[in-house]
């Protein structure tokens, strides 16, 4: 099924997508994101609508229910073509007998560049969730 399972993902700018959510999206499947669809597209544009990578990091304790169910969605929304997985690091925490996972991905959207048409509002300048770690070894 692959990208098409989130189907329904709306997004929102408090969401951790930085903006509306239109689906389908771009020609490859990625959904496009802005206030609105642009209807003044041509056909030949709509099959350019260019990539958006939003770069995100985050250190996961897996014992932790809320960030064990985050983790699973960040790596099923990889599994099937949507997240990009960059790097992942795994370290078995011994005090609480599971892991922590430091993970860097990159969320794509289809995305206008601000002012191409009057009902895009622009994202491109939505901050992205970041943490820095620093990893005791």
């Amino acid at each position: 099924m692959g990208i098409l399972k989130y189907f329904g993902e709306r997004g929102g700018t408090d969401s951790a997508h930085g903006g509306q959510l239109h689906w389908p999206g771009t020609t490859s499947g990625f959904p496009f994101r802005g206030t609105s669809v642009p209807p003044t597209l041509t056909s030949d544009e709509t099959e350019e609508i260019p990539l958006a990578f939003d770069f995100h990091c985050r250190m996961f304790e897996l014992w932790n229910a809320d960030e064990l169910k985050e983790y699973r969605q960040i790596r099923d929304r990889a599994s099937n073509g949507w997240y990009q997985l960059i790097h992942i690091e795994r370290l078995f925490d011994e005090e609480h007998g599971s892991w922590r996972v430091y993970l860097e991905w990159n969320q794509i959207y289809g995305e206008l560049p601000k002012g191409k048409s009057p009902n895009y509002r622009g994202v491109t300048d939505a901050e992205t969730n970041t943490q820095t770690v620093r990893l005791n070894r």
